[in-house]
């Protein structure tokens, strides 16, 4: 319950931290099966329906004046097979064009979503398999085509080919421009965690970190502090542990172990 209620709060003070950071990039949310809110008046926040179907990873994206762009998620139950199980919807809630197919198999956190730091109409979509075909890998979603409803141009390139655990999360870069990426790897038994930064030069080789705990398990997050300057990871068996991370170099550090996993604990 504690990692619950610890988890949801991170998770509540980053959409805060989005919401005046990020120009309502935040302002309309797509989950579920079918469903969505938009928080544009956040005094009165909207239901909408959306096209999506399934469980999973969900994310989306709005313009700087908070209105819905596309939005993504995986598992949709009518996709096979496997591990192609993401999908990527414009707007108006259809599949966006070349949008399906994207690397994701049905877990909760394999997809995050971020600006092309040097192009204000193209996104990276960045993708995990967590059991059925591992990878991480990256999509891009352009905005110019299609009469403005956007079109995925770049699908599915591989970054890594090891499973990763369902935790993927990215944060701005002190420069304000850049991006960093964190995923965990799950094939092996480690404690490394590899940071990626996102650059108007591209997508940088992982800068890998071994740092705090063992992990596990394939099923776990990350989150960070509204101002980037903590990371906590916590995984299905019950790790949780709380980081420091420089958002001017990508480093880890200083793990603070505030649960360890039990040692009678399944290996997942």
């Amino acid at each position: 319950m504690k990692s619950t209620i610890l988890v949801l709060g991170f998770s509540l003070l980053l959409f805060c931290s989005f919401k005046s950071n990020a120009q309502n990039r935040n302002m309309v949310w797509t989950f579920g099966d079918s469903a969505g809110i938009d928080f544009t008046n956040i005094q009165n926040p909207i239901p909408i329906a959306t096209g999506i179907d399934g469980r999973g990873s969900c994310v989306s994206i709005s313009d700087t004046s908070g209105k819905l762009l596309f939005y993504a998620a995986t598992s949709n139950k009518t996709f096979v097979p496997f591990p192609y199980l993401g999908y990527v919807f414009d707007s108006t809630h259809v599949q966006m064009m070349n949008g399906d197919s994207i690397r994701g198999t049905g877990w909760y956190k394999e997809l995050v979503l971020i600006p092309m730091p040097d192009d204000s109409m193209k996104y990276y979509l960045f993708s995990a398999g967590v059991t059925s075909g591992p990878g991480f890998s990256y999509s891009i979603v352009d905005m110019n085509q299609n009469g403005g409803l956007g079109e995925v141009v770049q699908k599915n390139v591989l970054l890594q080919s090891f499973n990763v655990v369902d935790g993927l999360s990215a944060v701005k870069h002190g420069n304000g421009r850049d991006w960093w990426v964190v995923i965990r790897n799950a094939s092996m038994y480690s404690n490394q965690h590899y940071v990626f930064r996102v650059s108007p030069n591209g997508i940088s080789t992982p800068f890998i970190q071994s740092v705090g705990s063992v992990n596990h398990t394939n099923s776990g997050r990350y989150e960070f502090s509204p101002d980037g300057s903590q990371l906590i990871y916590i995984n299905l068996i019950g790790l949780m542990e709380l980081y420091d991370f420089d958002r001017c170099t990508g480093v880890i550090s200083n793990p603070v172990t505030i649960h360890p996993e039990p040692t009678t604990a399944p290996l997942w």
